[in-house]
């Protein structure tokens, strides 16, 4: 029986040789000017170790992805991505993105953050806008339902944090109800980034 109808992501085209080199080539290029882009790779050097380590890891991801996949637990990560900065990524929600078989993202993630996930993951757009909603919240359920029945490993990802205007409970909820378990990384709020941003 066919699966759900997947959406591609022609909005974000990625290059499989994708690599961490070529990620901060991209992040520096897009600073408006040299101060930015200096302060830009200061904070890459300060990061620079856990960077390294982890550049190294998302090596294996095609080994472990399938590795994963072919066991009957699934791996369920409700992952806020945050204002749109791909620099406010926590680490780990960078590490999930990296390490999944199946994203769902929602209309508020930005195309910087979508280049960061994995080449060879699946990718399925839900978002919603006023009076358009490509899937209802229960399409939405009923595929992450369909991936985790399947044992994949999967990444919900939403704009800001999960729980902020968002419905990453009644999502926790429904996983819950089906004896799934679903955890989840939390993201900077839309509110808190402005406000930094406006130094305030």
């Amino acid at each position: 029986e066919e699966g759900p109808r997947d959406t591609t992501r022609e909005e974000v085209p990625l290059d499989s040789s994708q690599d961490l080199s070529s990620l901060l080539e991209r992040l520096a290029a897009a600073q408006p000017d040299d101060h930015a882009r200096a302060a830009l790779e200061q904070r890459v050097r300060a990061q620079l170790p856990r960077l390294v380590q982890y550049d190294a890891t998302t090596e294996d991801h095609a080994s472990t992805s399938t590795a994963r996949s072919s066991k009957s637990c699934s791996e369920v990560w409700l992952v806020g991505t945050g204002p749109g900065d791909p620099e406010l990524l926590t680490l780990k929600a960078l590490r999930l993105m990296q390490t999944a078989d199946v994203v769902l993202y929602d209309r508020l993630v930005s195309p910087d953050i979508l280049r960061m996930v994995h080449p060879a993951a699946r990718m399925v757009y839900v978002g919603k806008a006023a009076g358009q909603h490509t899937r209802t919240q229960e399409e939405i359920h009923t595929l992450l339902g369909y991936f985790a029945d399947a044992g994949q490993a999967i990444v919900r990802l939403k704009g800001g944090d999960p729980f902020v205007f968002g419905r990453g409970g009644e999502e926790m909820e429904y996983l819950a109800s089906m004896g799934l378990e679903i955890k989840c990384v939390p993201g900077i709020t839309a509110a808190a980034g402005i406000c930094a941003s406006l130094g305030v």
